[in-house]
């Protein structure tokens, strides 16, 4: 709404009162330190090699999600030039509202669900959600099925962030979990970052709508390569 407005000084005042307070919560945590043996000591510092930067065993889940944000950056950018293609331009400030509150919704259940069933109860339903929403919003006509899809990618890549960032740091040694944690935020923001630069050269050729096929397709081939890397094992 903000934006809309043209109001970019309020945009980026409220991103700092948010950043400040979110820096003082931070600071008002205790958090207990991990009790390092030398031999942990040394693996965490012997050197400048690519394991000193990266944890390997959380390489194959962090591409995972780096393919997931790859797809979804592209609603973060393009979602209100397809809306307005659409004539749902007055529905576009709504949908990150529907989407936050079905997150919040369904999210605590989710979690419940991974430490009770398992990651594949939780990751495999939410990949199909997540292709299920960008088809939706592909040929969405009208504004139930504009914030339909706006529910299925919440239930859909809302739960499969967080819930494969929770597979990863639970498959490391508790000495490297700050490094595994590193490591699958920098593929996820590396997607998050290039897929509005990958939608926006596809667009002038396929549409809004073809983008969103496409990335469709990319979350039903994601579900097929989180079983063969991860999920038949589990």
């Amino acid at each position: 709404a903000l934006v809309h407005g043209s109001r970019f000084i309020a945009v980026l005042a409220l991103n700092a009162v948010c950043s400040a307070l979110a820096f003082l919560a931070i600071a008002c945590m205790r958090v207990r330190g991990i009790e390092l043996s030398p031999e942990q000591k040394a693996e965490l510092f012997r050197g400048f090699k690519l394991r000193d930067f990266f944890e390997p065993v959380a390489l194959s889940l962090s591409a995972l999600a780096m393919v997931a944000t790859l797809a979804f950056g592209s609603v973060n950018s393009f979602l209100s030039v397809h809306a307005e293609s659409l004539g749902l331009s007055s529905y576009a400030p709504w949908f990150f509202v529907i989407y936050a509150v079905a997150l919040m919704l369904t999210r605590p259940h989710a979690g419940k669900l991974l430490d009770r069933e398992g990651e594949n109860a939780v990751i495999g339903p939410a990949v199909v959600s997540m292709a299920l929403g960008f088809a939706v919003l592909a040929f969405c006509a009208g504004g139930a099925a504009f914030f339909a899809s706006a529910c299925l990618l919440a239930v859909g890549f809302g739960n499969f962030f967080s819930n494969v960032q929770v597979v990863t740091v639970k498959a490391v040694e508790a000495h490297r979990v700050g490094l595994a944690t590193s490591t699958f935020y920098a593929l996820a923001d590396f997607g998050l970052g290039m897929g509005p630069m990958a939608a926006g050269l596809l667009i002038p050729h396929v549409g809004c709508r073809g983008v969103y096929l496409v990335c469709a397709a990319v979350s039903a081939v994601l579900l097929a390569v989180y079983w063969v890397s991860h999920g038949r094992r589990v």
